[in-house]
C-alpha cells in the first residue's frame, strides 16, 4: 500500500504540468512522508496502540456495559499495552545489543539504527498510558458507577437502588 502511494504521488510529481502546484507540492509533502523511518514508525506505533484505545473508547461509549464489563475492558487493555510496550523493549534491548556488539567487532565507530531513538519516547508514551489508565480507573466503584448513568435503567433503580 505504502509503495503504490509512493508510487502515485511520484507520478503526479513528473507529471507536473498537467496538475495544478498544490497538488504538486502536496504529493511531494505526502512522498516525503511515506519515505520518513520516523514518521513510519510512529505511524504504525499509534496505528497499533490506537486500535486497543478504540476498542477501550466504544465499550464506554456503549449504553449496554455493565461495570463488570468495563472493569474487563480495562484488563484487557492493560494486557494489551503492557504486550505492546514488552515488544518495543524487546526491539530496544535487541537493537542495543546488536550495535554494542558490531561496535565491539569494529573499531569504528557505527551509527545506532534510527529506530532506536524512537523506541523511548513511544515506550514513556505506554507508561503514561498505564500511569493514566492506573490513576483513573485504580477505584473500582468508579468503574461500576457506569450502570448508574444508563437512563434505561431509571426505573429499576426507584425500586431497587444499587450499593457501592
Amino acid at each position: 500500500m505504502k509503495d503504490s502511494l509512493i508510487d502515485c504521488f511520484t507520478e503526479i510529481i513528473e507529471a507536473s504540468d498537467v496538475w495544478d502546484g498544490i497538488s504538486v507540492r502536496e504529493a511531494f509533502g505526502l512522498r516525503r512522508l511515506l519515505e520518513n523511518a520516523e514518521f513510519l514508525f510512529f505511524l504504525n506505533f499509534f496505528n497499533t496502540l490506537l486500535s486497543h484505545v478504540d476498542v477501550l473508547f466504544n465499550s464506554f461509549q456503549s449504553k449496554t456495559t455493565s461495570g463488570v464489563d468495563a472493569t474487563c475492558v480495562v484488563e484487557d487493555f492493560k494486557k494489551s499495552l503492557t504486550r505492546v510496550r514488552e515488544n518495543l523493549v524487546f526491539q530496544k534491548e535487541t537493537s542495543d545489543s546488536s550495535v554494542l556488539s558490531s561496535n565491539c567487532s569494529n573499531s569504528k565507530r557505527r551509527r545506532a539504527d534510527p529506530i532506536t531513538s524512537y523506541l523511548s519516547p513511544a515506550i514513556e508514551v505506554c507508561d503514561t498510558l498505564d500511569t493514566q489508565l492506573t490513576d483513573r480507573f485504580e477505584n473500582s466503584t468508579l468503574v461500576a458507577s457506569f450502570c448508574i448513568v444508563d437512563p434505561k435503567r431509571f426505573p429499576n433503580f426507584a425500586i431497587n437502588f444499587p450499593e457501592a
